[in-house]
């Protein structure tokens, strides 16, 4: 392969993960192409935050700061953990942002019914069963609230939640859609009305699946971890709750969504759209990167 790249032609190695992908892009780097590549890595959550790993382990963490030529992490917090925690590669590190893809033209959140959605895989990091209890304390504090879930995961994992939900007694309440693609994650918002997105995990980077809520205007009440704070400006409903906050830490906060006006909702719900538009668009966020990926050759 080697021997086909013309002499002094610039080549760009991409990995999207700071992980095992960019193990094989240093490879690629220094043993195929010689030091004729420059390799680009985007970082996230699991793959920067030690603490985020189930060994308490990430392995050649220095090496692959010394391979790599640009690690462009997705969230200012993932950034300032690697800078700080390993200091010599520090000017390697910058933050590049994640976006979500446009669902529709219009903000789509609505109070005609109080429905909770959330979207991640299932299983123990998200913390579905505290979203399930804090569905049950407004339940049984005589709120009309509902719940939906896009998502699927090992079945060990559905079955355990499931088992809690029934515990609960809120099988009727709550409605578990399984995995669904992208394209019909965006469907079922363009075609659904929600009141305010959950997400509850104790680890994330930057979650895509907020911007695509936020994408539709719906407010967002979630756990202050990874970047999630990145995602919420001074406008919109300051929905952030400490990390590992229990259900009725998450009542409480969706309670006092709850309590807005009707023009108070309206504004938050705008602001979350707004604040999509102008940070965290696929279309204009990943043209950018690209542009500036290209520029490198």
């Amino acid at each position: 392969m080697a021997g086909r790249i013309p002499v002094g032609s610039s080549i760009v190695i991409y990995s999207y993960w700071f992980y095992v992908t960019a193990r094989i892009g240093v490879a690629l780097k220094n043993q195929t192409f010689r030091g004729r590549a420059i390799l680009v890595s985007r970082a996230h959550g699991y793959d920067v935050n030690v603490s985020a790993s189930r060994l308490n382990y990430l392995p050649m963490r220095e090496s692959l700061l010394e391979g790599a030529d640009h690690v462009y992490p997705v969230a200012d917090s993932a950034s300032n953990y690697l800078r700080a925690r390993y200091p010599a590669f520090a000017r390697k590190v910058q933050t590049r942002r994640l976006g979500s893809p446009a669902v529709t033209a219009s903000v789509r959140a609505s109070r005609e019914q109080l429905r909770i959605v959330t979207c991640s895989t299932v299983r123990g990091l998200k913390r579905l069963d505290v979203i399930a209890d804090a569905v049950g304390i407004l339940r049984s504090a005589g709120h009309d609230v509902v719940w939906t879930h896009i998502g699927g995961g090992k079945q060990s994992d559905v079955d355990r939640l499931t088992r809690h939900v029934e515990r609960l007694k809120l099988q009727e309440f709550c409605a578990f859609l399984g995995h669904l693609s992208n394209i019909e994650v965006r469907q079922w918002y363009a075609g659904n009305r929600a009141t305010v997105f959950v997400n509850a995990s104790s680890s994330e980077g930057v979650p895509v699946s907020i911007m695509e809520a936020m994408s539709v205007g719906l407010p967002v009440v979630a756990t202050d971890v990874g970047g999630t704070r990145e995602l919420i400006t001074a406008d919109m409903f300051q929905g952030l709750v400490a990390a590992g906050a229990d259900g009725s830490v998450l009542a409480d906060r969706l309670l006092a969504l709850f309590a807005l006006t009707d023009s108070q909702y309206a504004a938050v719900a705008h602001a979350s759209r707004a604040a999509w538009e102008e940070n965290w668009n696929a279309d204009s966020n990943y043209r950018s990167f690209a542009h500036e990926i290209a520029g490198m050759t």
